[in-house]
């Protein structure tokens, strides 16, 4: 393995770090971001913990980025072309998971309206009562596969199959959501501390005596 120095490390203006993904970094705090909604959903309170999960993980997600990634980003060279693609890349996934929430709750306000002025005959309400969590998991899989097209990170369809497995499973066995939810976060998680990891084993950093 290539051995790094401390005092190797320097500053990089244009933050390659953050736009490094092979860390696991990233898969662990959408795990950790997924498995704190799913405990939050035990208090009923779940749409707090959402509002605020991005106000507090951002900020340890880049420190975080900082101390593992960025001193080992020496011996992972980026050209100009890679950094302009990554950006473009994080832009758009930005702007799709924006889209995808901005549609859902439209979905859901259209919905909760139709209802309400008779508008929806009562069998599709039934169907869709039944079949709601298997819709959104849907949607996580769907949002798990295009991070894994746009940043080129094949394991992130594992996570996809992985979550419809989950929900799959957990509709069949009637388990509580709150438990689903969890249960896709441990794994994603867990996935993810496996390929921070191997990401540490294979940039060693050499500490000075």
């Amino acid at each position: 393995f290539t051995m790094l120095r401390n005092d190797s490390v320097q500053t990089n203006p244009q933050e390659d770090h953050l736009h490094y993904h092979n860390d696991g970094l990233l898969d662990i705090f959408i795990g950790v971001g997924i498995l704190v909604i799913g405990l939050g959903m035990l208090t009923d309170i779940y749409y707090v913990f959402m509002a605020i999960l991005p106000a507090i993980m951002l900020p340890v997600w880049r420190d975080a980025k900082k101390k593992y990634t960025a001193p080992r980003m020496k011996y992972i060279q980026f050209t100009d072309a890679d950094r302009a693609a990554r950006k473009m890349t994080a832009l758009l996934i930005g702007l799709l998971l924006a889209g995808m929430l901005v549609f859902l709750a439209g979905a859901m306000a259209a919905l909760f309206w139709s209802q309400s002025n008779g508008l929806l005959p009562v069998s599709i309400m039934d169907i869709l009562k039944e079949y709601y969590w298997m819709l959104l998991g849907a949607c996580g899989a769907l949002i798990l596969s295009t991070i894994a097209l746009l940043f080129r990170l094949k394991r992130y369809f594992v996570y996809a199959a992985l979550t419809l497995a989950i929900y799959t499973f957990s509709y069949a066995l009637s388990a509580p959501f709150w438990l689903t939810i969890t249960l896709t976060g441990t794994t994603i998680t867990t996935f993810g501390l496996a390929v921070l990891l191997r990401f540490m084993q294979d940039y060693p950093i050499e500490k000075h005596q």
